[in-house]
C-alpha cells in the first residue's frame, strides 16, 4: 500500500482530537448514505468508507496518485501557514491593544502637562517682579493654599499685604507684596507702620519695594498701578508726595535702597521698644506677684 493510502486511511479511520464520535466514520456515511434506501445506499456507503476510498487511490495511476499526494500536502501546507497566521494575527491584535492603552496614558499625561504649563505659565512671576492687582495675586496664592479667606468677613481671613502701603504711593506689584497677613491687623496698621514692614519683609524685599515704588512714581504711565483710595475721582497718592516719608526723600532723593535701609532702620527700633516694653510689662508681673 502506498505511503499516502496508508496515512489517509489511517487518518479517516481515527476520531478527532477534541470529541469521540459515537459511532465510527464508516458507519455515519453509510447512515448518511443509507438514507435513500435499497442497493444504492448500500453500495454508496461502500465506495465512501475509508477502505473502499484507499482501495480506489490504489487503483488510480501513478501520476494520478502523485497529483493526490501532491495537492494533498499542498492543503496540508496551506493548514499550518493558516494556523501560523491566526497566531501571528492573534499576537498582534494583542500588540495593538497594548499600544492604544500605552498611546491613551500618554495622551492623558501629554495633556496634563498641557495644562500644568499653561496654568505656571499664567501664574509665573519674573525674577523682575510683575504688577498684579490684589485680587489677582490673591488668585495666585489660593491656587497654592497660600492664603486664608472667610466669605463675607474678609478682616477673619488674611489679606494681601503691601509693604509700602497704597495710600503713601505703594504700587499693585509683587515687589511690594508681603504675601498675605491677618485682614485685622491689616486694618489696624493702616499707612501708618512701612518702616515696620520693611522690617517684617527684610532689608532686600524692603530694598525692591521701595525702588519698584519710585519707578512707578517717576514714569506715569505707571500711575495706574497705584490704587485710588476713596473711590473715584480721588487723586493718587505717588509715592515721591507721601507726607510720611518726607524726610526720608529729601534726605535720599531717588535713592531706593538708602530709603530702604532708612526705613527698615525705623522698623528695627520700633520692634525693639515693643520688646523692651514686653520686659518691662513682665518684670512688673513678677514684682507684683
Amino acid at each position: 500500500m502506498p505511503p499516502l493510502a496508508r496515512e489517509l486511511g489511517a487518518q479517516l479511520d481515527a476520531p478527532p482530537d477534541d470529541e469521540t464520535p459515537a459511532t465510527p466514520p464508516a458507519t455515519k456515511v453509510a447512515v448518511r448514505a443509507g438514507r435513500g434506501g435499497g442497493a444504492g445506499g448500500a453500495s454508496a456507503s461502500a465506495e465512501a468508507s475509508p477502505s473502499a476510498l484507499v482501495s480506489r487511490i490504489e487503483s488510480l495511476k501513478l501520476e494520478q496518485r502523485d497529483m493526490i499526494e501532491r495537492t494533498v500536502r499542498m492543503f496540508e501546507q496551506n493548514n499550518r501557514e493558516l494556523l501560523d497566521l491566526k497566531a501571528e494575527v492573534e499576537e498582534t491584535s494583542r500588540r495593538n491593544a497594548e499600544l492604544r492603552e500605552q498611546l491613551a496614558v500618554r495622551d492623558e499625561y501629554a495633556s496634563q502637562q498641557r495644562k500644568l504649563e499653561e496654568k505656571r505659565a499664567k501664574l509665573k512671576i519674573p525674577p523682575e517682579g510683575s504688577f498684579m492687582s490684589r485680587a489677582d495675586f490673591a488668585k495666585l496664592l489660593a491656587s497654592e493654599n497660600l492664603i486664608t479667606l472667610r466669605d463675607g468677613a474678609s478682616h477673619e481671613g488674611q489679606h494681601v499685604f503691601h509693604i509700602i502701603a497704597a495710600a503713601n504711593g505703594g504700587p499693585d506689584h509683587t515687589d511690594n507684596y508681603l504675601y498675605a497677613l491677618g485682614g485685622s491687623f491689616n486694618i489696624a496698621i493702616g499707612d501708618h507702620l512701612d518702616g515696620f514692614n520693611c522690617y517684617l519683609a527684610g532689608k532686600e524685599k524692603a530694598r525692591r519695594a521701595v525702588n519698584v515704588a519710585l519707578r512707578v512714581a517717576n514714569d506715569e504711565s505707571l500711575h495706574r498701578h497705584v490704587e485710588q483710595r476713596g473711590g473715584r475721582g480721588k487723586a493718587r497718592t505717588l509715592f515721591t508726595q507721601s507726607w510720611r516719608h518726607k524726610a526720608l526723600l529729601e534726605r535720599h532723593p531717588n535713592d531706593g535702597d538708602a530709603i530702604a535701609e532708612a526705613m527698615y532702620a525705623q522698623g528695627e527700633t520700633l520692634t525693639r521698644e515693643v520688646r523692651a516694653a514686653a520686659r518691662e510689662e513682665r518684670r512688673a508681673l513678677r514684682e507684683a506677684a
